[in-house]
């Protein structure tokens, strides 16, 4: 059986005991790889063989834990009672910080005989034969990583099933039993699911896998109805939306309201009311996982670039503005916001400006990638991590990326220093004489007379 053993035990367990940075009294970082790790993974691969396809296969181990014995002083410490009776157990469980440590430099240990001793083709010498690196390292012909118990290969098509029973053979000589499960061995494809997420090399996306997007879909009907929730129930939820959120565009700004409501459930020792707002995110996220599961992981070369800024005082009477440049068309937005939003915080004015470029331009950017130039670290930080506690700003950025998905096209934000945003910050100021003829020098250098854009006051609603 599967032991799980509560070591932390509110930090006064054994794993307070257990530094994951040290190994042996010298500094030893435990990194496990995650999607961007995988994805760096393909792109190397590529890089190697640009004109192949690259497939990726995976390998499990089974039982990985249990062959990692303790030393027999400490087995009285992971007793286990079952039915009875009382068992020493022999081996690392689950729950242990020593356990996920040791599996982890065994793995390791594995991978790097594949990578760097094994050959990359029938007959070759690999590169990596005389690699003495005393940490990790990139030497080798074979590319591969390793996840606790699960290995991840990545090859160029023509070599993938040599490279694939190199690992089985190398796996068999050392002894090793792999997993029998269905799905845990997958041969070579250009799909493999890995890390619970889907990867397909040749449409450069990474999803959710059929089976999740079932059961998330069942899961989410029945909070549907709910009319009451715990916050371990929330908990879970929200677990399982974050992961979600790492395959569906704007994700993360639909999970803000489920995190919130598990914070308000927290203060209760008992279930509490849900609201209707809640359930409209539900119904969002049950659409969105249908039609939306699935980003490329390829960096997309932009296509627009619009240069973006607010000033809370900058316009005539001290009135606040908004500004943005279209590099591609020369053409501008210079505004102050209706006078009952003069009161709005910097950042929110900010927001309202990339609200505003999306209702512009976004229309004319299908299947394009936009950079905005923007000195709003604030902005930068929500519209690419989609965090924040305020309402406003949360109402905003999700107004923002539902018009991309509208119009299918992405804008990406790019911070820079107010110095370099200087064009757009004049079309904010349009109360200071330096600025007009900022702005009027710029249009002589470039032989152009760029056109204003018209903003119509239902723009400004959010």
């Amino acid at each position: 059986r599967r032991t799980v053993t509560d070591c932390s035990q509110l930090e006064a367990g054994i794993n307070a005991f257990i530094n994951p940075r040290y190994h042996r009294g010298a500094p030893w970082k435990l990194t496990l790889p995650n999607s961007m790790s995988i994805v760096r993974a393909i792109m190397r691969t590529r890089a190697m063989y640009p004109t192949e396809r690259i497939y990726m296969w995976k390998s499990d181990m089974s039982r990985w834990y249990r062959w990692l014995l303790l030393d027999p002083a400490a087995a009285p410490y992971f007793a286990v009672q079952w039915e009875g009776r009382v068992y020493l157990d022999a081996a690392l469980s689950f729950g242990n910080r020593g356990s996920a440590l040791a599996a982890q430099r065994f793995v390791w240990a594995v991978v790097w005989i594949f990578r760097t001793q094994l050959s990359h083709i029938q007959g070759g010498s690999n590169s990596g034969l005389h690699c003495s690196c005393r940490s990790h390292c990139d030497c080798g012909c074979n590319c591969a990583l390793c996840y606790i118990d699960d290995i991840l290969g990545f090859s160029p098509s023509h070599l993938a099933d040599f490279h694939f029973n190199s690992f089985l053979a190398l796996a068999k000589h050392l002894g090793l039993r792999l997993s029998t499960t269905e799905g845990h061995v997958s041969p070579p494809g250009p799909v493999c699911t890995a890390l619970g997420l889907e990867y397909n090399l040749d449409a450069n996306t990474i999803s959710l896998p059929k089976d999740k997007v079932v059961a998330l879909s069942d899961l989410l009907r029945e909070w549907l109805d709910k009319p009451k929730a715990s916050q371990k129930e929330l908990a879970s939820l929200a677990g399982k939306l974050l992961n979600a959120s790492n395959v569906l565009f704007a994700g993360r700004l639909f999970v803000n309201r489920v995190l919130a409501t598990k914070r308000r459930a927290a203060k209760f020792s008992h279930k509490i009311y849900l609201e209707e707002s809640f359930r409209d995110d539900i119904q969002w996220w049950l659409e969105a996982i249908q039609v939306r599961n699935g980003v490329s992981f390829l960096v997309q070369d932009a296509t627009v670039e619009i240069s973006l800024d607010a000033s809370s005082n900058g316009w005539a009477n001290g009135a606040p503005g908004i500004g943005a440049y279209h590099h591609g068309l020369h053409e501008y937005i210079s505004v102050s916001p209706p006078p009952e939003l003069h009161d709005l915080h910097i950042s929110d004015l900010e927001l309202l400006g990339h609200l505003l470029v999306a209702r512009v331009w976004g229309s004319q950017m299908a299947h394009q990638h936009a950079r905005i130039l923007t000195d709003s670290e604030c902005c930068f930080f929500l519209i690419k991590n989609g965090r924040s506690a305020h309402d406003n700003r949360l109402r905003m950025a999700r107004l923002y990326a539902s018009h991309q998905i509208e119009h299918d096209y992405r804008a990406e934000p790019v911070w820079l220093s107010t110095t370099d945003n200087w064009l757009a910050d004049a079309l904010t100021r349009t109360g200071s004489e330096k600025h007009r003829i900022i702005f009027e020098n710029h249009c002589k250098s470039i032989g152009v007379t760029p056109k204003q854009r018209h903003i119509s006051p239902e723009m400004f609603l959010f």
